[in-house]
């Protein structure tokens, strides 16, 4: 008993370890091979924080988050931990209570979706997460009648990938992301490209999106909009990079969260908040 103690203790001083020297969240799973780049991870929603289940961490600190109609919200159980569960015809979501300047013309958006309608404005949209103020001034990953979709700053309404990335009542890992040097727009669903386009608009230009700043949606399309998301997500991150699709599989692999405890660690500390208990504490300064 003793020494399973003592393996117990270095096993969790090993992970103290790794959190100081920002390598916690560099552990990829069986059948997973690219490492993370955490020092991207802008902002980390797991709804697994005991203290408050709807806000978020990241590079820069808590998200805290202001929600509206919060009675059709509810926690249910998610492909890791707990989920939010956005009721029909609810109009519920969540925002960010700060802005933020995004500091790249790059980013990525993935987290687990599992719809219970594809159509919440009776003509097939279905809002999930944005950043962004409008249509001009936004990016972000949504769907038409279950086609994945995305604003950038201005260009929409010109793609959607060629095959579906949500399916009522089924949990999909679904991600997109921007590179801001080759312009290219790729979209994902459990961790395979399912879409990739090049946005252009009519003058030959690209869309840019470094130095925009607005706040977060959660379930919803844009600020003002009826594109409201009904159904289930769980462990949405945002990213400040454009996530190679080696490193989207990782993720996928963790099951959508950036950082996996070690076993010894899960098992102390409870699976469902571990990950976020270590990397928050690496994170965040002292006394916050």
């Amino acid at each position: 008993m003793r020494k399973a103690g003592i393996v117990l203790l270095l096993v969790l001083v090993w992970v103290g370890f790794l959190v100081r020297s920002g390598s916690a969240g560099l552990l990829p799973l069986p059948g997973s091979s690219a490492p993370l780049p955490i020092e991207s991870l802008v902002a980390w929603w797991s709804f697994d924080d005991p203290e408050d289940p709807y806000r978020g961490v990241g590079n820069v600190g808590i998200w805290e988050m202001s929600v509206q109609n919060s009675g059709s919200l509810s926690l249910v159980s998610g492909p890791r931990g707990q989920a939010l569960s956005f009721a029909e015809g609810g109009h519920a979501y969540l925002v960010t209570t700060q802005d933020y300047e995004w500091p790249t013309n790059s980013f990525t958006i993935a987290g687990w979706a599992n719809p219970s309608t594809l159509n919440t404005d009776s003509i097939g949209w279905l809002g999930f997460v944005t950043f962004g103020g409008d249509s001009w001034n936004t990016f972000n990953l949504e769907f038409k009648y279950g086609y994945g979709h995305s604003r950038i700053n201005g260009w929409y309404d010109q793609y959607w990938t060629p095959e579906a990335m949500v399916k009522v009542g089924e949990f999909h890992f679904v991600a997109v992301t921007y590179d801001g040097d080759s312009y290219t727009l790729t979209f994902y669903k459990d961790g395979v490209e399912v879409g990739q386009t090049t946005p252009t608009f009519l003058n030959g230009t690209h869309p840019t999106v470094q130095g925009l700043t607005w706040p977060f949606y959660l379930g919803l399309d844009l600020a003002g909009s009826d594109n409201y998301f009904e159904g289930v997500m769980d462990e949405i991150t945002v990213w400040s990079t454009a996530l190679s699709q080696e490193e989207i599989q990782t993720l996928y692999a963790q099951k959508g969260a950036p950082v996996v405890p070690l076993p010894g660690a899960a098992l102390l500390l409870g699976s469902g908040l571990a990950g976020a208990a270590l990397f928050r504490k690496r994170l965040l300064p002292s006394g916050s």
